[in-house]
Formats: C-alpha cells, structure tokens, sequence
C-alpha cells in the first residue's frame, strides 16, 4: 500500500506500520420488484426518466425523483449507449461515484470517500443478493461481471443504507438489478473487438407457455496487458468466461417467482504468478401478494448461494455463502406503509497456510449473521411530508450485537420539487483481516527489515471493534420545465473508531484508534431539450479529515485523506437520431495525494449506426485524450490506463426490445 503523510521520527513505529501494509499488499495481490414495466428508454421524456421506480432506498418501490435520498439510476440504454464494457465503467456514469482503474482488470471503487482496492464501506448487490467478502469486507470487481445488456438498471444510493441492508453499506449501496426473463425473450449476440479487449456474448430468451420466460447467456473476456509508467508491459493480462441463465414464473394468478444462477471462471497473470478464480452463484426470489386496497400487504422470500474459489501467490480463499431473508410489507390505514423482515447468513472459509505469505488465524472459519429490520413510512400531511423511521438489527460473529437506526423526512413543496433529509447510523464491522491476519516470514531471509525466515506475526486483534459513522444529509430536486431538473446533495459524516495500525512488542496489531469526519456533496443535471438530445452533467466535491491524535499510525489517516479525489466532474452529450447515435463523455479526476497520482481529464466516445434492423455497429474510444494516465497507486508498480479503441457488432432477433 503506497502510503503519504507526515514523517514519524520512531523508526520502531514505521517498521511495524510497514508490516500491517505488507500484510495488505499481500492480500491485494498487486504484485422490491421483479421487473420494469418497459425496459426501452430511448424515447422517454424527462419526466418520465425521474419517476423510474428506485427500490434501493426503501425496499419498496417509489419514484427517484421522490426518493429521500441521494439516489441515481443509471439505466439500461446507459449503460450500452456510454460503451461501458464493464460494470466499474458503467458506475462512472453515476455522480460521486469514484472508480479508479488499478490495473487491466481490477478497480478501486468508493462513494464518499475511502477509497482502495480493499475499499469496505460499500455494499454491491445484484438481485438483491450481496457480493461482498467478509474477508475484506469488499468485492472482487476483476470477476463481478454479467452480460450488460440483460442489465435493467444500476440504483446507486450514496450515503449510509445500514438501517436495510446492514452492516458495510456505510457510505452507499449499489444494486445491480438485471431485467426479467420475460423482458429478453429472443436472441442478443456482441461482439467486440479492440487494441485492449476482446469479448463475445450470446443471449437467448424464449417463452414458457403462457405465464413463463426462461433465458440462457454465455459471455467470455480476454484483457490485455496494462501499461507501466516506464513504457513496459504489466503482467496483468486476464481471461474470463461466464455462463448462467433465469426463470422467471407465474407460480398462480398473483404469486411470482424468479430463479437466477450463474457460473464463471478466471485466470489472470501476475509479477508472481497465476491468479485463478472460479465460482458460481444461485438467487431463488417468490413474492406473493396479500390483501387488497387499505390492507394491501406483500409477502417476499429470497434465498440465495455464492461460492468461489479464489488462488493466488499471495493468499488463497475458498468460500460458501449462504443467505436467506423474509420480507413483509404492509399498508396500515391511510398514512402508514410498513415493511419488515429477517434474515439469516452463514458465510464458511477455508484459507492458506504457509507457504502464503498472508495467512489468517484460525486458518478456516465459520461467520453466522442472524438479522431483523423494521421501517414505518409516514404520511404526516397528505403524501406531501413524509417520515420514514426504521431500523436494522444484527448479530455477527465478532462484535455481537450491532443496531443502525435512521429517519428520513421527505417534502413535496410542489409538484415538481422535494426536499430531503436524514440521518442515520451505520457500522463497518470486523472481517477477517481486522480479527485474523497474520503475515508469514518466507525463509530463509524472510522480509528484510521487517522479520526473519518462518515467523508468523499476527497483525488482526480478536478485540476489534467495529468502524462507525453518524451521516447527516439534506437534499432537493427540482424540474425546471419539460427540459431541465437538477439534483443537489449535501452530506456530513462524522467517522470513529476507524482502523489504524499500532505497534506492539512483536510487530504490530490493527486498532481502533482513528476518527474522522467527511464532507462535501454532489449536483446532478439532466437537460433535454429534444427527443434526440439529451445532456447530462454533475460535480462532487468531497473533504476528508482523519484525526491522528490517539495512534501512532499518521501514514494511514494520510491515506484516507488521499486516496479519493476532492473534486470531480462528469459531463456527457447524446444524440440519438434516426439510425444514428453518439454519446460523448468527458470526465475529470482530480489528484490523489496518497500515491502521487495526478488529476486527469478523460474522453469517451461511442458511435454507432443500426445498417440493418437489429443490426448496429458501433466504434467504442476510451481515454482519448492522452495515451495513458495513471488512476490509482499499487503496491508495486502502478499501471496505466491507456487510450484503446474497440468495434463492437450487436445483433438483436426475435423479441427483444
């Protein structure tokens, strides 16, 4: 972990901060509803774009324009008319979002704040089902991939969603939701062809019998090799292929079922050898509805199972995730919708010894995660001001018992204006690395500086508490017009017990010795002054202060305070006429002070023309204006992102819209 802050005299303390690094370099190894009514947005105007239902904030539909949070949807026509390639690339679109490339097939992504490759504050979603790992608390973005064009829309909330999701959404939610089976019937082949990638999809979807809808995809990636700063190739290039499929069903006249999985597998060079990941997962959601009218009630149940298998020379995961939530929502009266639930997970590891340099203690684990949440919205005058008060309860191996309690209020001051705010409780709580880690002495020098040949030194303490953050935020939306809206929020997070590094007789040991406190906000505006144009534009600004006082790690609150830009820009003009589409996306980063990355401007641009019915080709151009830049520090050597091109060849047959 490349690391910039104050100089600390004690060569004792800066020894052992450099051993809990070397601990995460080694785990790096860097050397709610079922469908949308139409999934076709193309021709969709301005008011109907802001009133897409959002279910990430709520666990209920409602409208995003009347969404009491900072809430953005990045829709389907997004996502393939922006050339996003991958998931990572298409979460760019989203404001204060802050994706960094870290090398040819990695990223660091982060809301608000903290970002890294083993970013933890973020809960990712797909289906509802989570993706993280609770051994770091983060998710594997090398190997997150589906088939982007059975995506029906990215819901990005940023700012705490522990009070519904639990404990890591601390600084935002991510919730990939792709479209029902009975939305993609017909065929979709994509071809593509590039200086940087090459990819192949193939998706199928028919029919079953009057009430069903059953679809079958299969999708590989070949990534090149990324660029050094020196001009020399990074050993980096990866491989992909993927294969999975959904059934969605009609169990009776009003019960629903969709049943999802998927299964992939990966491979990908390093400085110090092959990185192999193969997994697969299964999602199983019934919903079946419950009264009518004033006593309209919703009763949901999701069961779902990830596993993988994850092997590379620095450390090695095999894990088994299952998970299962009952949800009940219910209207009561006239002024009270009420939803709750529980869930139960147990997650079950089996982790390397030596001759891996990070090695965990015990080396397999088993982690249960019983859990409960209740939320009341509240119609105080009409459907004008509302209050929602609710809160999510667990239990987790390592802390015990965790309560995240929020509220939101929402005002309607006129038809085409809400106000917005909330405040909330939200906790990170310990994985594996902060309660189990240890490094592992390599003979027969070991690490030079920092212990001899076969010692194990532990860095993870069983005492670990867990992170916490008190968000405030205030926010307000405004449609100017059948052509103009504006979104604007404002946060302020007060951050304690954060991680830290300290020094111990032997070593050092992971603490909660840091604090913090994180400002800033985000605009958003959507102009559309025609059916083919559309222009969108946002700015974050964001602020982070770590207080030091209480540890002797400063290098790490250097880190935090670096590692995510203070401002950033996006702006991105369509025009969509005829048989003819362009999109053109200029981004602006700005620098990351932890690793000495400079700010950079960026261009992206994707033209395409549908030559036959279904038929559209299109020429992708990323990092157009320069020919590489570095967008994130490794621990090694940083990779460049480099200007590519890339020509793309869609297909669509059949039924599919």
């Amino acid at each position: 972990m490349t690391t910039r802050g104050r100089y600390v005299p004690d060569r004792t303390v800066h020894r052992n901060r450099l051993l809990a690094a070397v601990v995460l370099a080694a785990i790096t190894g860097s050397a709610s509803a079922l469908e949308l009514a139409s999934n076709d947005l193309t021709d969709l105007s301005l008011e109907e774009l802001l009133a897409i239902d959002v279910v990430t904030v709520s666990k209920a539909a409602e409208p995003a324009s009347r969404a009491p949070a900072a809430v953005y949807v990045i829709t389907h026509d997004d996502i393939l008319r922006s050339g996003a390639r991958s998931i990572p690339e298409a979460l760019r679109l989203a404001p204060g979002v802050n994706v960094a490339q870290v090398n040819a097939d990695d990223y660091a992504v982060s809301i608000r704040g903290f970002n890294a490759v083993l970013a933890d504050k973020l809960e990712v979603l797909i289906d509802g089902r989570s993706v993280y790992t609770p051994l770091f608390s983060g998710v594997f973005w090398d190997v997150l991939d589906v088939a982007l064009t059975d995506i029906d829309r990215i819901e990005v909330v940023r700012g705490p969603g522990a009070t519904l999701w639990g404990a890591n959404a601390v600084n935002g939610v991510i919730n990939i939701i792709t479209r029902s089976a009975r939305e993609t019937t017909g065929t979709v082949s994509v071809v593509e062809v590039g200086t940087e990638r090459n990819a192949a999809t193939l998706r199928s979807g028919q029919r079953v019998g009057s009430d069903s809808a059953l679809r079958l995809y299969g999708k590989a990636v070949e990534r090149g090799d990324g660029r050094l700063g020196d001009g020399r190739d990074a050993t980096d290039r990866q491989r992909i292929a993927m294969a999975g499929g959904r059934l969605d069903t009609a169990l009776s006249v009003d019960d629903q079922l969709s049943v999802s999985g998927n299964l992939y597998t990966a491979d990908a060079d390093s400085p110090g050898g092959d990185v192999s990941t193969n997994g697969g997962d299964a999602n199983i959601h019934y919903v079946r509805p419950l009264g009518e009218g004033d006593d309209a009630a919703q009763l949901s149940l999701r069961a779902t199972y990830s596993g993988f298998r994850r092997d590379q020379p620095t450390y090695r995961e095999k894990r088994d995730t299952y998970d299962i939530q009952l949800q009940y929502s219910r209207t009561i009266g006239q002024r009270h919708e009420f939803i709750g639930g529980v869930g139960y997970r147990h997650s079950s590891d089996e982790t390397g010894g030596p001759p891996y340099p990070a090695i965990f203690l015990p080396a397999d684990r088993d982690i249960e995660q019983p859990s409960a949440f209740l939320q009341d919205r509240i119609d105080l005058i009409d459907d004008r001001l509302t209050l929602t008060l609710g809160s999510k309860f667990e239990h987790n191996d390592f802390t015990g018992y965790e309560v995240q309690p929020g509220a939101r209020l929402g005002y309607a001051a006129s038809e085409r204006t809400y106000l917005w705010s909330s405040v909330a409780k939200a906790v990170r709580t310990p994985n594996r690395v902060d309660h189990d880690v240890a490094l592992y002495c390599p003979p027969p020098d070991g690490f030079p500086g920092f212990c001899d040949g076969g010692e194990i030194i532990r860095v993870g303490n069983p005492d670990f508490d867990s992170e916490t953050l008190i968000a405030y935020e205030i926010g307000a939306r405004r449609q100017f017009g059948e052509w103009l809206s504006v979104d604007v929020a404002g946060f302020y997070n007060d951050y304690d017990d954060l991680r830290s590094t300290e020094p111990v007789l032997l070593g050092a040991s992971f603490e909660n010795r840091l604090s913090g406190v994180g400002t800033g906000g985000e605009v958003a505006v959507i102009i559309k002054p025609a059916d083919w144009v559309e222009l969108r534009a946002w700015y974050a600004y964001l602020d982070i202060d770590i207080d030091a006082s209480d540890s002797a790690d400063a290098s790490t609150a250097a880190v935090h305070e670096g590692s995510s830009p203070r401002h950033q820009a996006l702006f991105s003009a369509l025009w969509a006429r005829g048989r003819w589409q362009a999109q053109g996306i200029v981004r602006y980063v700005d620098e990351l002070q932890a690793g000495g990355i400079d700010a950079y401007t960026d261009l992206n641009l994707r033209v395409a023309y549908e030559w036959l019915d279904g038929a559209e080709i299109g020429l992708i151009g990323t990092n157009l204006l320069d020919d590489h830049h570095a967008e994130f520090a490794s621990d090694s050597e940083t990779v460049e992102a480099e200007r590519a091109v890339s020509l793309e060849l869609r297909w669509n047959w059949g039924d599919d819209p």
